[in-house]
């Protein structure tokens, strides 16, 4: 078995009889929960324990200015790339239940007019305004043009440089300037070198470049 230890995404009820979880593990429940919120279900590397985050801390257009969970300094990148992906940038989705115990909502970017949208969104977990923003939200940060970037760089005590998280918020330092991103993948590597141990990780951090 294992043990839910953190449950980052929002709380909400679901109506009796609206959500079946006859036949399903707990892994897939839990799956399912942080999918219908725009989450993910994380797994320790080493302990039987998970955690439930949001694919987006926040929306995509305020993780510039938001406090980053790590700072990296550009003298200790080892080498960067990134890759742009470009769709249209959309204001607001219409999110429901199609039962009638589930809500509906028209979540938007404030500030805007909720034009143009993104595809509705449906699911039988929809009972709650809290996961109807939240699955929203996701989905319109999801839009836009963002920039996959993959940085290597060393996890060090001495740099102040941690083991990077999935969903946190990085703030990269590069000679130009600084960006912000959220972390969506990570790769190990384990070295000796001169006898000693020493341990690089490939971030892999999604940078929202729209307005």
């Amino acid at each position: 078995g294992f043990k839910v230890i953190g449950w980052h995404i929002p709380d909400w009820l679901v109506a009796g009889g609206s959500y079946a979880v006859t036949g399903k593990t707990p892994m897939t429940v839990l799956q399912e929960l942080a999918k219908a919120a725009g989450g993910f279900v994380e797994s320790d590397p080493h302990l039987p324990v998970v955690r439930i985050k949001p694919r987006w801390p926040k929306a995509a257009w305020q993780i510039a200015e938001a406090e980053p969970d790590a700072t990296v300094p550009s003298s200790v990148i080892l080498q960067i790339n990134g890759r742009r992906t470009v769709s249209e940038r959309c204001n607001g989705v219409f999110v429901w239940a199609e039962h009638a115990k589930g809500r509906a909502g028209d979540v938007y970017r404030q500030g805007s007019s909720r034009e143009p949208r993104a595809a509705a969104l449906t699911d039988t977990l929809y009972t709650d305004t809290d996961v109807l923003t939240a699955a929203g939200m996701a989905a319109l940060s999801d839009t836009g043009i963002h920039k996959t970037e993959t940085v290597l760089m060393p996890v060090s005590e001495k740099y102040g440089i941690p083991l990077a998280q999935l969903g946190q918020i990085w703030q990269i330092q590069e000679p130009e300037g600084h960006w912000q991103g959220v972390i969506t993948g990570i790769t190990l590597t384990v070295e000796s070198e001169n006898g000693a141990p020493k341990i690089t990780q490939s971030a892999v951090i999604d940078r929202y470049m729209d307005k």
